[in-house]
């Protein structure tokens, strides 16, 4: 595979990436303006998940490039186990902000805070 072919394989993830950051930033603005608590659950998911999305080439690029090939195997479904783990507790700080900001929106149109206990 010359340089040519690899960058053009790379254009769908690079959108991708730039589509993720775009919709984290707009995302995050709005729910803040609403609850800011909220925006900064959707910011720290968000901000969670892109980590896990470019820690994951490049940890698989520097490992490739320095361990032997024996011990990438292993060493590479620790990295992409910790990283799906990072991926699953952002989702999980951007769903809690989608939960926290429905609850502010009921409460504002009148509705009963649940009772805790």
């Amino acid at each position: 595979m010359d340089l040519t072919t690899g960058l053009l394989a790379a254009i769908p993830g690079l959108f991708r990436l730039l589509l993720q950051v775009g919709l984290v930033i707009v995302g995050a603005t709005v729910v803040r303006k609403a609850d800011a608590k909220a925006g900064w659950l959707v910011a720290l998911g968000g901000g969670l998940a892109l980590l896990a999305t470019v820690l994951g080439p490049l940890l698989s690029f520097g490992l490739v490039r320095t361990l032997a090939p024996e011990e990438m195997a292993r060493t590479m479904i620790t990295t992409q186990a910790a990283l799906g783990t990072l991926g699953a507790l952002g989702l999980a700080c951007l769903l809690a902000g989608v939960v926290v900001l429905a609850r502010t929106h009921a409460l504002a149109e009148g509705g009963r805070a649940p009772r805790e206990g």
